[in-house]
């Protein structure tokens, strides 16, 4: 493979992550354009980054058990799926409940702000080359 073939690669990759970010962050922004404003208040960021990780953990736990969970039906997927909303909604309620912990998150979430803004660049450059690819 030469140069162009990799960076192809690579092109093609983080498209379809910045797709696949976008669609995250229209489903959160849809969302809380839908719930009532008490559910969240000021801290929407945070709650959303918490679900978001979360949401992350659980799936690289599928992904690591991939073989068992192709296999099982929904009577067995459902005790797993409570314990994914159950996780959500305790973690839903510390953000709630502690100030410090909220606070904690929110700076994280902008300490990542800076490589988020390299992502996405990285992202919008990937599908610039790959539409240069296609024509």
């Amino acid at each position: 493979m030469g140069i162009w073939d990799v960076i192809g690669v690579c092109s093609y990759a983080l498209s379809f992550s910045l797709f696949e970010s976008l669609l995250v962050w229209l489903f959160f922004l849809i969302l809380g354009g839908v719930l009532p404003e008490k559910l969240y208040r000021s801290r929407f960021v945070v709650i959303t980054t918490v679900v978001v990780f979360i949401s992350a953990i659980w799936a690289a736990f599928a992904q690591l058990n991939y073989d068992v969970v192709y296999d099982w039906h929904i009577v067995e997927a459902l005790p797993w799926l409570a314990a994914y909303f159950i996780s959500i909604a305790v973690f839903y309620g510390l953000v709630r409940q502690f100030e410090r912990f909220a606070k904690l998150i929110y700076k994280v979430v902008m300490g990542i702000s800076v490589l988020a803004t390299l992502y996405v660049s990285s992202g919008v450059i990937g599908v610039v080359i790959v539409i240069i690819r296609n024509l």
